[in-house]
């Protein structure tokens, strides 16, 4: 079922949402994350590496909250 709701590689926009909604009825939850601050030593210079470890840890930890059912808040 991934391919039909996740967008990725060089899939066209108009050709994955047609394929999306030849589903039917579906149902989606949204989980908004926290803001993540940036904690380099001055502001507008972190790491971007770092921040995007940060990012991905609290995308996956929303990601496994959905599939398991325990939204985490």
């Amino acid at each position: 079922w991934r391919s039909f709701f996740a967008w990725y590689g060089d899939m066209t926009l108009a050709s994955h949402l047609w394929r999306f909604l030849q589903l039917g009825q579906t149902t989606v939850e949204i989980i908004f994350q926290d803001p993540i601050r940036e904690n380099g030593p001055n502001p507008g210079q972190t790491d971007r590496k770092a921040l995007s470890v940060q990012v991905e840890k609290a995308s996956r930890a929303g990601f496994n909250s959905l599939l398991s059912g325990r939204i985490a808040l």
